[in-house]
């Protein structure tokens, strides 16, 4: 059989001759543009707000009839979607002869093709499939009559590159050895799997291509258009979603199978497709891989010039060679297992049947089991970033040892990058002693052996054994009894695999377990010991059990929320050991789980932890090391958990000392969640419904931001407000106790108020009798660099200190300092009692984190990689149009994204897509600020200019991703 796999080429039809054509027959005109086709001509008729597409393609008339009928049933049947309409010429003919090809007009579908968007989210490939899912189920019962075979038909794949090969050059090319293989198994498909697919008319081609979007104004990109039906044809339903899986194939080079589980996933929950169709489907995506490469080779070898042919012979390329790069039976195991089916069921039960027939252990001495997981307790401060951390574990755990199969393993899990690494243990590694004895636990047949490799066929049908690490004494062939010598380990680990095809790997991703782990089941059975791991923690359980017992309003970062187990340094691991460079965690201010603090807690805690009213030195000398970091008169320490209570607490102790209720504070400020705060707090994202409940005795003072605040950069202006808002304090103008404000507004994203502010704006407060706080909580301890507080960069001094957060690195610990006549006011009306607050453990803590700071030169650090972060941050503001300005100091900075660079219009949607492409790319950020618009970049003071490096490269990458297909303003 054929199908004309060689014939068809773009018929030649100039513009001229294309505009007179259309004005003979259809009686309009209109500036024509060419536009890309494979084998058509097809020029865009622009007509105002009544666009079209002439399409000159060499079909007959009873083709491009069937193609209207297509359209015409699909728009009758309300699809979600655009699609096409044809439109008649002045004699109601709906094709018209164009040289030796003939000509159509259809309405123009607008928007964008998904082909021009640099990255499609994991929601927009779902969309893709499901718009392949709802296009195959609207055609279901659309009955034409038999069409020519063709050639873009996936289950015509193989006659289509063998004829190829036959009669062109392609047979000679490096290609044609990846054509054969790829065609192989649709060719192998068993006759009673091709009998049981349903027939019906698809589209053919439902690919990026052809699925349109039309951008919103915040860079959303819901598919609402189709287009291109000239590849319908009838043939096998599921051949609909192989194109659609093949499409996204060239988009995801380095995951191919993660686009095609999500094009899966939106095409079966639309149109659930049964076992026959799932398993014909990988034969099907590797065939119409193979013919797509093949054809476009063709076309492309007669004209090499052609743009549009170029790119689409690359994509094509890239996407077989994709997708034959993924291991053997993976991608249809991980689809049963996406459609609820086992995904292998030829080894379902097998431990257990080994467990029952193997008669000896692969190796006669006990083995231990290792733990490399993500939470282990053996890999300690980093300890896994060491090559050979393994075998250090190994050789401290005895004579024999193994880790553990199925385990997600942190000593692979490398350093944060775009793609999450494969952790996934498919086998089981024996640390044993060079020479030891290996033994056939079964009967088998020896399929391979060489230095160092042995490969055994077992009695189950299907399964072998792959010892890596043997020097075997067998040759291929042989046939093993039980207990058979099989050789020694050799100078490498003994690495034990069963194995459903000799091309599976090692270790793979964690997405896919389900799938893997039936693949190359446990082979604990055949090391007579139990080496399987416990599962590690699933995100969606994890979340589901969060929902059932944590109050909603304790939010969660990201619409799909990763499992975090571990952290190290500037660095948080997931339950897949998956490491992301963390730049937001301004608690953890010396990185996570640091070997000094971790020691000052555990030694601490085996002495004494108790409350604050027993006499130990900690508290004394944790106490005085803070004042000393502070200037000369704020020397009296109070010690609190946290940085809602440090701020309470500064509240009560300027009402007291000045006699008076009413606060000033800056509008937009957080200042915690005690109720005597949260009264002062007016940040839309923390208080939305501040303006009905604010009290009034709280003054508010505009918001000293230089980009877009009332006064731009004037100083003078916030100063006059503060002043104003003191005016109106107090019953018949008797003044307010103080004012609370950051010297940088942390919350807003960094900002930083314009010079002079904060001294003026103390002086205005005192003026009128009131006194000063200073919420270092977010901004102190070293962050921004040049000072170790940040009022201090102002030249302001306050009467008050608030401090939380960084003093414990994560531990609760907070304090408020203040002169001694306040602290004094405060004890003669009322004893102060934190239970925990200053607690012993507390104060070594807190201790320990100034030490490190200080040892370890980390707010030098903060100014250095906080000056080279700013300048690539400005480097990237200069290239894209979202970023309106980049805020803050040493290591806490925003950046500010707007959707009009002139108006300074808040970019919040915006930010949020950016944040979640981000974490995609392995890095945490988080948007804040009045309209959530500006990310918050404050992490661990540890962080490195490559690791600053590596956010602005992400960074630079995510918006550019996301400006091309947002509107300018």
């Amino acid at each position: 059989m054929g199908v004309r796999a060689t014939q068809n080429s773009a018929p030649i039809l100039s513009a001229a001759e294309a505009g007179e054509l259309l004005e003979r027959h259809w009686g309009i005109s209109g500036e024509l543009t060419p536009v890309g086709s494979f084998e058509d001509l097809n020029y865009r008729v622009r007509r105002g707000d009544h666009d079209a597409l002439l399409k000159v393609c060499e079909r007959s008339a009873e083709e491009i009839a069937r193609e209207h009928a297509v359209m015409a049933h699909l728009a009758g049947r309300e699809l979600e979607v655009g699609v096409p309409a044809p439109l008649p010429t002045r004699d109601l003919q709906y094709s018209v002869p164009a040289g030796a090809a003939r000509a159509h007009l259809l309405m123009w579908v607008p928007g964008l093709p998904l082909s021009e968007v640099p990255y499609l989210a994991s929601s927009t490939v779902t969309a893709l499939g499901r718009l392949a899912g709802l296009t195959t189920a609207a055609l279901a019962d659309l009955a034409l009559e038999p069409d020519e075979e063709s050639k873009w038909d996936p289950r015509l794949a193989v006659t289509v590159v063998r004829e190829l090969l036959d009669a062109t050059d392609l047979a000679q090319g490096a290609m044609a050895a990846d054509l054969e293989t790829a065609i192989a198994p649709l060719d192998a498909l068993p006759p009673q799997v091709a009998a049981a697919l349903p027939s019906q008319m698809i589209h053919g081609d439902i690919s990026d291509y052809n699925a349109l979007a039309s951008p919103g104004a915040r860079g959303e990109l819901p598919v609402t258009g189709l287009i291109d039906f000239g590849d319908v044809t009838h043939t096998w339903r599921v051949c609909e979603l192989a194109c659609a899986c093949v499409a996204t194939a060239s988009r995801a080079p380095a995951d191919p199978l993660g686009a095609m589980r999500a094009v899966l996933a939106g095409f079966h929950g639309r149109n659930p497709l049964g076992e026959a169709e799932i398993e014909a489907l990988w034969p099907l995506i590797l065939g119409r891989a193979a013919a797509c490469a093949a054809l476009s080779a063709h076309h492309l070898g007669r004209d090499e010039t052609a743009p549009y042919m170029v790119g689409m012979h690359q994509g094509d390329v890239e996407a077989l060679r994709t997708l034959l790069a993924l291991p053997g039976r993976l991608p249809t195991a991980v689809f049963r297992s996406l459609t609820g089916l086992h995904p292998a069921p030829d080894t379902l039960g097998l431990p257990a049947r080994l467990r029952a027939a193997a008669p000896v252990a692969l190796i006669a001495e006990p083995v231990s089991a290792l733990d490399l997981g993500v939470a282990s307790d053996d890999l300690e401060d980093g300890g896994w970033l060491d090559p050979g951390a393994e075998a250090m574990l190994a050789a401290a755990a005895g004579p024999v040892s193994a880790t553990r199969w199925g385990e997600v393993t942190l000593t692979q899990a490398g350093h944060p990058g775009p793609h999450a690494a494969e952790t996934l243990r498919l086998g089981i590694t024996v640390h044993a002693p060079r020479g030891t004895p290996v033994r056939a636990p079964l009967s088998a047949r020896v399929v391979q052996a060489a230095p160092g490799a042995l490969r055994l066929r077992l009695p189950e049908p299907g399964i072998e054994l792959r010892l890596d690490g043997v020097d075997p004494v067998l040759e291929a062939g042989a046939e093993v009894a039980a207990g058979a010598t099989l050789g020694a380990t050799a100078s490498a680990p003994l690495h034990v695999q069963l194995i459903t095809d000799p091309t599976q790997p090692r270790t793979g991703r964690v997405r896919d377990r389900t799938a893997w782990q039936a693949l190359c089941p446990d082979p604990s059975p055949l090391l007579g010991a139990e080496l399987a791991a416990p599962v590690s923690v699933d995100a969606d359980a994890g979340r589901a059990r969060r929902a059932a017992a944590v109050a909603s309003a304790q939010g969660l970062y990201y619409d799909a929320p990763m499992a975090i187990v571990r952290g190290w340094r500037q660095y948080l691991y997931d339950a897949a050991g998956r490491p992301y460079l963390d730049m937001i965690n301004n608690v953890a201010v010396v990185g996570h789980s640091h070997p000094r603090i971790t020691e000052a807690a555990r030694r601490q805690f085996r002495l004494l932890n108790t409350n604050s009213r027993f006499l130990y030195d900690a508290m004394a000398r944790y106490a005085q090391r803070l004042a000393d970091l502070l200037p000369d008169g704020l020397d009296q320490v109070f010690l609190v958990n946290s940085g809602s209570e440090a701020c309470d607490l500064a509240l009560q102790i300027i009402r007291v000392a000045t006699g008076r209720q009413d606060i000033v504070a800056l509008q937009g400020a957080y200042h915690g969640w005690t109720s005597g705060v949260f009264e002062a707090c007016t940040s839309p994202a923390d208080n939305p419904f501040w303006a009905e409940t604010k009290p009034d005795f709280v003054h508010l003072a505009s918001q000293p931001d230089p980009y877009r605040g009332l006064y731009g950069a004037d100083a003078g202006g916030y100063i006059d407000s503060v002043g104003e808002a003191c005016a109106r304090a107090g019953s018949g103008g008797a003044g307010p106790a103080g004012f609370i404000s950051e010297a940088m507004l942390g919350n807003q994203g960094a900002l930083v108020p314009p010079a002079g502010f904060l001294p003026g704006a103390y002086a205005r407060v005192r003026e009128a009798g009131g006194l000063c706080i200073a919420d270092e909580i977010q901004v102190g301890y070293g962050r921004t660099g040049e000072t170790f507080w940040a009022f201090e960069h102002s030249g302001a001094q306050p009467d008050v200190v608030c401090i939380a957060k960084a003093a414990g690195n994560g531990h609760p610990i907070g304090a408020v300092v203040c002169r001694p006549e306040l602290a004094q006011a405060l004890g003669r009306r009322a004893a102060f009692f934190s239970s925990t607050g200053g607690g012993p453990v507390s104060c070594e803590i807190g201790l320990a984190v100034l030490d490190v700071i200080a040892d370890e030169g980390l707010q030098a650090n903060a100014l250095a990689v906080g000056e080279h972060l700013r300048a690539s941050l400005q480097a990237v503001m200069a290239d894209h149009r979202l970023v309106g300005a980049v805020h803050g100091r040493g290591l806490y900075l925003g950046v500010d994204l707007v959707r009009d660079p002139v108006a300074k219009t808040p970019a919040t949607q915006e930010a949020h897509a950016i944040s979640e492409r981000m974490r995609e790319l392995g890095v945490i950020v988080q948007p804040t600020g009045d309209h959530g618009n500006v990310l918050k970049v404050k992490p661990p003071l540890c962080v490195t200019t490559d690791d600053a490096d590596h956010f602005a490269e992400s960074l630079d990458r995510a918006l550019g991703e996301l400006e091309v297909h947002l509107p300018h303003p």
